[in-house]
């Protein structure tokens, strides 16, 4: 089941929250939504709510107040390729890659992904 037309409130419902001390516990992420908040960061931005997805659709709502995502392929020294953002009617931002999984190794107020091989290094779930 695909959620690239659900509603911000709809994600947010369905997703199993994750503690931020059991990120490891979370499966590799075929992509990520960003759901934004009314609410702004010291620093004058929006906070997001991070969801990950795997790619049977289970979702994992990794961090709620998020103000920076960042993606990192430093450990793995995996290319980061084939990047994709796209938007859907409802406002929620969709980051996918044809080429790489996403691994969640930090998520208090920054969270960040390091970017692992997908299907071109034969990466399983």
């Amino acid at each position: 089941m695909s959620y690239r037309g659900q509603k911000k409130e709809e994600l947010l419902k369905e997703a199993k929250k994750i503690d931020w001390l059991k990120l490891g516990e979370v499966p590799l992420l075929s992509g990520i939504y960003i759901v934004q908040e009314r609410l702004l960061h010291d620093s004058g931005y929006r906070l997001m709510n991070i969801i990950g997805h795997t790619e049977d659709f289970e979702l994992y709502l990794l961090d709620e107040c998020a103000d920076v995502v960042d993606f990192e392929s430093f450990f793995t020294k995996v290319p980061i390729e084939n990047l994709h953002v796209d938007i859907n009617r409802f406002g929620v931002i969709h980051i996918w890659s044809s080429r790489n999984k996403f691994k969640c190794t930090h998520a208090v107020s920054n969270c960040t992904f390091e970017c692992v091989g997908g299907k071109a290094w034969n990466i399983k779930k």
